[in-house]
């Protein structure tokens, strides 16, 4: 049978107290869950309500959603930081390489 210790090896590569890894999960599960219910709304108003065809023009918006969520993780549970910083410097360099910088 595995301890708690063993589990947080497992999941976040360092021991860390109780209130850490619950501080942890839980910002991890507002971020997702923030992240779903904007999509959700926005779709559902959208394209439900305002019966609006699916146009790339909404793909931003998206990603809109996606960018506030990865701020909520970030601002939930430190160890988020490494992440947004990664996923930021992805972006860049996609948009620098559409422009040939």
């Amino acid at each position: 049978m595995l301890s708690w210790a063993a589990l947080q090896m497992c999941f976040f590569g360092s021991k860390h107290t109780l209130r850490e890894s619950l501080f942890a999960v839980v910002g991890t599960l507002v971020a997702v869950l923030t992240v779903v219910i904007l999509i959700l709304r926005f779709s559902l108003e959208t394209f439900v309500i305002q019966k609006m065809p699916w146009g790339m023009e909404y793909l931003q918006q998206f990603v809109r959603f996606f960018i506030i969520g990865v701020t909520v993780l970030v601002v939930a549970v430190p160890e988020g930081l490494p992440l947004a910083v990664t996923l930021a410097l992805a972006y860049s360099v996609r948009v620098s390489s559409q422009f040939n910088c």
